[in-house]
């Protein structure tokens, strides 16, 4: 510990005296050479500038240059010196972390010729790319059928988007989103890092990113799956760097609209989107401007083929915006003040609530940044930031009716649990006669079944657990379904700090160094049985409530202590070498990251409540008198603070390198290593002491504490790749990569006294490898196209960090070899295709160009589809705790491949200074009905086979005719619970979009 400690020190003295902090990268650079075109010569002293901006050099004695420093974008560039003619250079592409090289060739003879210029093109081969990268440009946002950066990033090779049916299996517990999670090359959901202008938008409890960004905002989207440079920290599988648009010295606005409400079928599919931005002095860049707004709602936010039209209650409703204020005083001095945020109140379809849809789940996401960062450059070659930003995130999940009112769940005579068949959760009316409901129709069809049977309240007095007292109304019984009973609610925020020294400290050495600090502050609160509140404190009705920060009612506390909010540290330094040297870079780094949990840990898991063994002791000793045997007792059978010990700081290195060097004419080979590691979902880390003491104390049902003592975990990783450019308009890649992982997180059963306790341990380990294919071809003659391939195989002990809790809860052995993980999908393939004509382009006719300022954009996703463990035929979708018996290795099968092919097809029209862009949007244009997720008995997403079996037909006939408000009888109420439409993605969707700008 000691030299843990004194190491640390000294890299942080290290790095304070050189004044460096960094994260995720947000600019890049130019770099290039001026020579003469007549004699090949350097050109000393050449100006080269950024056109419409401050920002300039000058040729060095070697007629070399360098711009740092330049945000994500497209620039002008111009050379010129005395005695030369000028030549400017139009669409010069700067991306994060990259060098753009640019070189001019002046000549002395078009002196008289005037300024020449030049539209250049993003290079196809990128020879400082030493890992895999993808770029995704702000053109190609715009064209592409997607709404959001989760779904640019899905269509990227070596990206799964894996967004299983928690309905069927529920196996590993995991949070939903509305985007589904992203598992880049085998990786978990949270060993992804999500960047927005460098700043991180993760939840540290979660590992898990809400955050939602305007697409008309968006510069560039960032995708980094192999190797990072030492720069990066805290992810093990990839980066998601998304970089936003800034303010010019013009001013631009937007505003556009999607809907699909103009034909039959209609999800109600709605977008309203705002974008200004422009200078604050007008006609000055100086000081500048950037300001967006969303609105989205959906009253289907996911749709699916099988369920004939909309789903009850999976409602969604978003807003986000992100805004900018850049300052430029001086050509050698930049600040910037920013902020982005989204919030979004959405609802999840249950088909196991499909009769009592006003209690499926419902959910709020709140996330909220805010940032600074001031930049001065000393020089041509160096510059240094400070930075600092705050983020908080929030998340309540609670029923759909009483949501965060913790009282409304309150249920005196019970929750109604299930039907008489186990089917569904129980509804209105649940237990009466339907004959004594039954209504006949006008015209004589089928009765129907009203609910009107009026709720029942009770007014009852419920002592808190400050000892006050608290008169509330609870529902005690009538037409009510059940409740969602389990309330959830962790707010996450972080304060961070940042320093950055950049320097090219030679013509072949760009040098960075740095370190970061976030200090957290975590809160969760989960009441796993809300209902019994009613019970006050005595009662017991606060008793299964796990939580931090929070006090018992849910409430945000400012108290410390045990179960105050914790406040984990993180520290980060690095240093960084890029050596460019005749198509030869060598990015080199060595990364320092240091973790304190900050809280508590047990002194002995093993015996929790009497790790000094005072039962032992009083045991065995006949001198100790009465009362000090009766008090060492009383220690033993509680936990105190006695009981636990500071948990303990960790501290690793992790060395990173990566190579790209030319291998022919227009190809580079690159090769990249690297140890990488991150901490823990932090949720897996702490927990409410008292919770945890009464659980050790009286066993019972099946719940996982946090477990302090986990360390990082850690994955090795190789990658090597080639790419050429094959033509002037192709390019293809091939990249093959391999990984090693170990400690990842997984829950198990601890032995202890009086009653055993699951928690998590570093157990877990994979190996994850596979080949990935890229065809690029540049627009040429109007047509632009992609493809890629992924071949991965991604296998390991868990999925997830919960794969193990029905293991844990029976108290069976834990997997010890490798199998298929669950998001392992063996094949991906996708494909985009885009035809465009500019202005005067296309067919004619006479003088006509029908086809002009209009394109289309076609994009192919088919991947083969995820594995499953297939099991004996049973009840499979029966509410009730059933444990299946395996038919097979885990995850030795798979569902049916996916097919589906996007398309956005839009026409610009010029108005006077503005353009006007209609376009049509759809979604599955083939209709064609995919199978998202399959029952495991049957391998089937519609049947699980149960009915055929003489268990099945024991069941359904004793209830043979209908005996609720459903009208159906057994088996056809078992029809309609394994018929559901999660199991299948999405049906055709059809979009209509306008987007006005100037």
């Amino acid at each position: 510990m000691n030299k843990t400690i004194r190491l640390c020190g000294i890299a942080t003295l290290v790095v304070l005296a050189l004044g460096h902090i960094c994260w995720a990268g947000t600019t890049g650079k130019i770099a290039g050479v001026i020579t003469d075109s007549a004699t090949n010569q350097p050109i000393i002293g050449a100006t080269i500038s950024v056109v419409g901006t401050s920002w300039g050099t000058l040729s060095d004695e070697q007629g070399r240059f360098t711009l740092l420093n330049l945000p994500v974008g497209a620039y002008a560039l111009k050379a010129a010196i005395i005695g030369y003619g000028q030549i400017e250079v139009k669409n010069v592409a700067v991306s994060v972390d990259l060098t753009t090289a640019q070189s001019f060739s002046l000549s002395s003879r078009a002196v008289e010729m005037g300024p020449v210029t030049v539209t250049v093109e993003r290079p196809m081969v990128l020879h400082d790319q030493t890992s895999s990268l993808r770029i995704i440009s702000v053109d190609q946002i715009k064209n592409l059928p997607t709404r959001g950066y989760q779904e640019i990033v899905g269509l990227q090779s070596g990206v799964v988007r894996f967004s299983d049916n928690v309905g069927v299996r529920a196996r590993g517990a995991r949070e939903n989103s509305t985007t589904g999670s992203l598992n880049l090359r085998g990786g978990r959901p949270s060993e992804v890092a999500y960047y927005v202008d460098g700043f991180s938008q993760q939840d540290p409890l979660t590992g898990l990113s809400t955050t939602q960004i305007n697409n008309n905002s968006i510069e560039e989207v960032e995708v980094i799956t192999g190797g990072f440079n030492a720069e990066y920290g805290l992810i093990m599988s990839g980066a998601v760097n998304v970089t936003t648009k800034e303010g010019t010295s013009a001013y631009h606005g937007t505003l556009e609209s999607v809907t699909d409400k103009f034909h039959g079928d209609t999800y109600d599919y709605n977008v309203y989107s705002g974008v200004l931005s422009g200078p604050v002095i007008p006609g000055s860049d100086k000081l500048t401007f950037y300001g967006a707004g969303e609105h989205r709602w959906a009253g289907d936010r996911d749709p699916h083929a099988t369920a004939n039209g909309i789903l009850p209650n999976n409602t969604s409703g978003l807003w986000n915006w992100q805004g900018k204020l850049n300052w430029r005083p001086a050509g050698n001095i930049a600040a910037r003040i920013g902020t982005n945020g989204s919030v979004e109140r959405w609802r999840e379809y249950r088909h196991d609530y499909i009769y009592d849809a006003a209690h499926m789940p419902r959910y709020e996401d709140k996330n909220y940044s805010v940032f600074g960062e001031f930049t001065h450059t000393l020089n041509p070659k160096t510059f240094y930031s400070l930075k600092g930003n705050w983020f908080d995130t929030e998340r309540k999940r609670g029923d759909g009716v009483y949501f965060d009112n913790v009282w409304g769940y309150g249920r005196p005579s019970g929750n109604p649990k299930f039907d008489a068949e186990q089917l569904f959760w129980a509804w209105d009316d649940m237990n009466l006669d339907p004959d004594s409901l039954a209504v006949p129709r006008e015209d004589g069809g089928p009765k129907y079944y009203p609910l009107h049977t009026a709720v029942s309240e009770t007014t009852l007095t419920v002592d808190l657990p400050d000892g006050s007292t608290v008169n509330r109304t609870f529902v005690a019984k009538g037409d009510e379904g059940s409740v969602w009973d389990d309330y959830l609610r962790h707010q996450s925020s972080y304060i961070g700090g940042k320093v950055d020294l950049v320097s090219q400290a030679t013509p072949h050495h760009e040098l960075k160094l740095g370190a970061d600090f976030q200090r957290h502050t975590l809160r969760r609160y989960e009441d796993l049985f809300p209902t019994y509140i009613y019970q006050g404190y005595s009662g017991g009705g606060f008793k299964d409530i796990n939580y931090y920060g929070f006090n018992q009612l849910g409430e945000p506390t400012s108290e410390s202590g045990l179960n105050g909010a914790k406040h984990p540290v993180n520290f980060a330094a690095y240093l960084q070498d890029k050596f460019e040297s005749e198509g030869l870079v060598l990015n080199a780094g060595v990364r320092l990251d240091y973790f304190d949990y900050r809280t508590e840990r047990l002194i002995d898991p093993k015996n929790p409540l009497d790790p000094f063994n005072y039962q032992g002791l009083v045991h065995d000793s006949i001198n100790l008198p009465p009362n000090v045997k009766d008090s060492l007792l009383v220690e033993a059978g509680r936990l105190t603070a006695a009981d636990l010990t500071k948990s303990k700081a960790v501290a690793r290195l992790s060395p990173r390198l990566g190579v790209a060097f030319p291998v022919a004419d227009g190809s580079v080979f690159h090769f990249s290593y690297g140890k990488f590691l991150q901490r823990p979902d932090l949720q897996n880390l702490y927990v409410n002491y008292g919770y945890l003491e009464y659980k050790i104390k009286t066993g019972g049902y099946f719940y996982p504490f946090g477990n302090p003592n986990l360390e990082p975990e850690e994955t090795t990783a190789y990658e090597a790749g080639w790419r050429r450019q094959v033509s002037n308009v192709t390019a293809v890649d091939v990249t093959t990569f391999y990984k090693d992982i170990k400690n990842l997180t997984q829950v198990m059963t601890q032995p202890t006294l009086p009653n055993s306790f699951s928690s998590y341990r570093n157990r877990d380990f994979g190996t994850v490898k596979g080949i990935e294919f890229q065809l690029d071809m540049r627009r040429s003659r109007g047509i632009s196209a992609q493809f890629n391939y992924t071949l991965s195989y991604a296998d390991g002990t868990g999925s997830f960090a919960n794969t193990d809790q029905n293991i844990a809860w029976t108290l069976r052995e834990p997997p010890k070899n490798t199998s298929v993980l669950e998001f392992d999908q063996r094949h991906k393939v996708t494909g985009i295709f885009d035809v465009r004509a500019g202005a005067k382009e296309g067919p004619k006719l006479g003088s006509w160009f029908p086809l002009e300022r209009s394109g289309a954009n076609f994009v192919l996703s088919a991947g083969s589809g995820f594995p499953y463990s297939p099991v004996r035929v049973y009840n499979e979708v029966t509410l009730g705790n059933i444990s299946p018996v395996p038919d097979g290795p885990i995850n030795s099968r798979t569902a049916p491949w996916t097919m589906r092919v996007d398309l956005k097809a839009d026409r610009e029209i010029p108005i006077s200074d503005f353009t006007l862009d209609v376009y049509l949007w759809v979604i599955n244009v083939l209709d064609r009905v995919n199978v998202s997720d399959v029952y495991e008995s049957s391998g089937l997403p519609d049947l699980t086979g149960w009915l055929d079996t003489k268990p099945g037909q024991d069941a359904v006939s004793s209830h043979p005719e209908p005996h609720d408000t459903s009208v159906l009888n057994a088996t056809q109420k078992y029809e309609v619970r394994q018929s559901d439409p999660r199991n299948f993605d999405t049906p055709r969707q059809i979009r209509f979009g306008v987007r006005w700008s100037f």
